[in-house]
């Protein structure tokens, strides 16, 4: 009798395919929860927007590297280790969306991270642009080098249909677009605040992932 096709995760164990660490058919997340929930956190945004320019809250507290920006690179950093244990306990699909977004994110957290040297550095709280470019080198070749030598089913995460799973990502996309429009005219509370609130969703999307795996 041929033996069931095994999977493997980054953490090296092998499971019949289909198991746990793979996508699973609860995996994939209700549309229209996702959709009210979006909506909720971006009106939340707002109405934090709003309610700190009627309660005359400090400009500053929105300025680049403000404190607002502070919480939005922790909460990234934070994200990232989340994507990057989901990848670690993943397997196929699910280990290699997790580590492109773990890589994401982190390109995100430096970018939250003020350059020293350049208009919005403040003290010491900034990391110079060499050092930057030597994490995203690091963390790139790291990600190419799990990639290669991953043993996954490739033809399972080019799977087009595995987009059922991840589709939520797009809406901290779309929020993130939000923020750039209030940029672009002006309203940086309200940039900051729906900014959070895109980054808040892609945290949410990272401990979904973690709270789904099973041993």
């Amino acid at each position: 009798m041929p033996k069931a096709a095994s999977r493997h995760s980054l953490a090296g164990r092998g499971e019949p395919a289909g198991g746990a660490r793979s996508w699973r058919i609860g995996d994939r997340p209700s549309a229209r929860r996702w959709l009210i929930g979006s909506v909720v956190g971006v009106g939340l945004g707002l109405v934090f927007a709003a309610a700190s320019d009627a309660l005359s809250v400090s400009d500053a507290f929105f300025d680049e590297n403000g404190p607002i920006e502070s919480l939005q690179a922790l909460l990234l950093a934070v994200t990232t280790l989340v994507f990057c244990w989901s990848a670690w306990r993943s397997t196929d699909s699910k280990a290699f969306f997790s580590l492109c977004m773990a890589g994401a994110s982190f390109v995100a957290t430096l970018r939250e991270v003020p350059r020293c040297g350049g208009p919005y550095a403040a003290g010491d709280l900034c990391v110079p642009q060499t050092d930057k470019d030597i994490a995203l080198a690091i963390v790139g070749l790291a990600i190419l080098l799990v990639m290669g030598f991953s043993r996954w089913n490739w033809r399972d995460v080019l799977d087009l249909r595995n987009l059922r799973y991840v589709w939520i990502t797009g809406l901290s996309a779309l929020t993130l677009a939000l923020a750039e429009i209030a940029e672009r005219v002006h309203l940086p509370r309200v940039e900051e605040s729906v900014e959070l609130v895109a980054y808040a969703l892609l945290a949410i999307v990272a401990l979904r992932l973690v709270a789904r795996i099973r041993d």
